[in-house]
């Protein structure tokens, strides 16, 4: 059978270049790698998740053999990159001893990323037997991009238009609406003369075609800078604490003036208004300085900037009125909430759960349905059964609240067990011992099981507690609170045969005072006497009655009429 066709053979050909030579096996084009009978390792496709880099100088002892399994071993690391070291490493050797630069592509916190390199690559030398060290280690700081002026093109204001057009269309300008969506990137910092960076960007774009871009005309385009305030002659680190001190005050003192709006009932609370309505117009033009433009659109910016700040205070006082110590107390369940995702992202980002979540999420996800009403119904027979004595069965139970009862229990636990699994993800960041043999990785399922019969104790306990409540109440007179679907009323018995016993299982019938029951199911009543000469065990005070010998009566202020 014949293979495909080689388009890109044709292709090449008809440009007048001749195609690669092909592969004696008819693979493809251009060089291969060698084919050493193995198959490549599962991760070397895959890439390698980095925020770090790390460079290490190790040490081998200068034997052919040992250098080559130091090669391999620190080649076989995902992320690592092994060579020689050369002249330009400013590296001598020992006596007897070859040194190698890794370049190691490392993930998690800047200040524990060359510690946690150079102990993986000491460990892997004992393990493997290898002898070799680590003379050096250094965090590799990326290169810094190079200062740019942003610079976009626009249409300029279309000939023969009148007064009240030109004025909206220098409005449309300057809020971006005539850009040709072209954008040209100045090398340099922005000059402090916006007309520097102009003609430097005219003289760019001017007489040059781009292909797919709209040709720039000098009768019909101009070019405008990004929004931002004037650049600085010179700067040092005065200045900059400078504005970074202005910036905060501004911030707070807007924010005080939106509470002080919120919190205040007297029509004189919106002079508070008056620093704001003060501010709107330099903040606007400082922070559009960097090139002349319409008074209305810095106003305007000044405008949002302020306003939105004194919006927010606005809302932070009104949503919480509480007072400042309650609005600061409300701020660590947030925090706690924001320690959690990062820390939960940290702990599946580029891990083995984030790479099998198609296949996993459902696994977990699927017995939920069956799960979940086992579980409430399970909660449910805890309560009347071990609690009041009551069977499960002859109490009706709508089967939405089964999903009720389980529903709290679990979602306690999934809250918390994210709280550990955060933990574990910070303890992964910031490289706490997570290796194979480390505490994290064999500590933390152990605290989660432990945390998961806890919690299961926990919950059996408060469901006790309920039905004692329950049970507490009926005593007293009260109507009990409900549990999950199940309310409680008190009844009064009433036979309807009157001087007729009535059949009983669990004792004499308690007529002439208040008995609990449930919304029956069937053809049997299940009612709990209060009575104390039934003894301290709660689940001896449950008595059975058929339906059809009696008539229940609500009780009315704890007593039967």
């Amino acid at each position: 059978m014949a293979g495909p066709f080689p388009w890109s053979s044709l292709r090449a050909r008809t440009r007048g270049v001749p195609p690669p030579p092909r592969r004696p096996d008819g693979g493809g084009h251009g060089p291969q790698p060698p084919d050493t009978g193995q198959a490549p390792p599962a991760d070397a496709a895959r890439p390698v998740p980095t925020n770090r880099r790390v460079r290490l100088v190790v040490e081998v002892l200068d034997d052919p053999d040992e250098v080559a399994r130091a090669t391999e071993a620190l080649a076989a690391q995902p992320g690592w990159t092994v060579r020689p070291a050369e002249e330009r490493d400013g590296v001598t050797p020992q006596t007897r001893c070859t040194v190698l630069v890794v370049d190691v592509a490392a993930r998690g916190a800047k200040r524990t990323a060359v510690g946690s390199v150079r102990e993986k690559a000491a460990r892997l030398a004992e393990q493997r037997k290898i002898a070799m060290w680590v003379r050096r280690a250094w965090l590799h700081l990326p290169v810094r991009a190079p200062d740019v002026t942003v610079v976009h093109v626009h249409r300029t204001t279309p000939a023969g238009a009148g007064p009240l057009r030109s004025w909206l269309w220098r409005q449309w300008i300057a809020v971006g609406g005539a850009d040709t969506h072209h954008t040209l990137l100045l090398p340099g910092p922005p000059d402090p003369d916006p007309e520097v960076d102009k003609r430097r960007a005219r003289a760019e774009l001017v007489g040059r075609d781009v292909i797919g871009a709209e040709p720039f005309d000098p009768a019909t385009h101009d070019v405008r800078l990004s929004v931002g305030p004037r650049p600085a002659v010179h700067t040092s680190q005065r200045r900059l604490i400078t504005h970074l001190l202005l910036t905060v005050a501004f911030v707070v003192a807007m924010a005080g003036c939106g509470m002080v709006l919120a919190a205040g009932a007297s029509p004189w609370r919106f002079a508070v208004l008056l620093p704001a309505a003060a501010l709107v117009w330099p903040v606007g033009r400082w922070t559009t300085s960097n090139e002349p433009r319409p008074w209305v659109f810095r106003l305007s910016v000044g405008l949002v900037l302020t306003g939105s700040i004194v919006f927010l205070g606005f809302l932070w006082h009104s949503r919480r009125p509480g007072g400042l110590s309650a609005q600061l107390v409300a701020l660590l369940p947030a925090l706690l909430v924001v320690f959690t995702v990062l820390g939960v992202w940290h702990a599946v980002a580029h891990s083995w759960f984030s790479r099998n979540v198609h296949w996993l999420l459902p696994v977990l996800v699927a017995p939920l349905p069956f799960v979940l009403p086992w579980a409430g119904s399970f909660l449910h027979s805890v309560y009347l059964e071990d609690g009041l004595g009551i069977p499960a069965n002859s109490v009706h139970i709508a089967f939405y609240w089964h999903y009720a009862a389980a529903l709290e229990p679990l979602a306690t636990a999934a809250g918390l067990a994210l709280v550990f699994v955060a933990c574990t993800g910070w303890a992964r960041y910031f490289d706490w011992q997570m290796g194979a043999g480390g505490l994290i990785p064999w500590s933390a399922p152990l605290l989660i099981a432990v945390f998961a019969v806890t919690l299961g104790s926990s919950t059996l306990d408060e469901v006790a507690d309920a039905a004692e409540r329950a049970a507490r109440d009926t005593r007293s007179g009260q109507r009990p609170g409900s549990y999950y679907g199940l309310q409680g009323e008190l009844v009064c018995v009433r036979p309807l045969e009157k001087g007729k016993a009535l059949p009983v299982h669990g004792g004499p019938a308690p007529v002439g005072h208040p008995v609990l029951t449930f919304k029956p199911e069937g053809d049997t009543v299940w009612v709990w006497d209060p009575d104390p000469a039934r003894g301290r065990d709660a689940t001896r005070h449950a008595v059975r009655l058929r339906a059809e010998d009696i008539e229940l009566l609500p009780a009315r202020r704890g007593t039967c009429p």
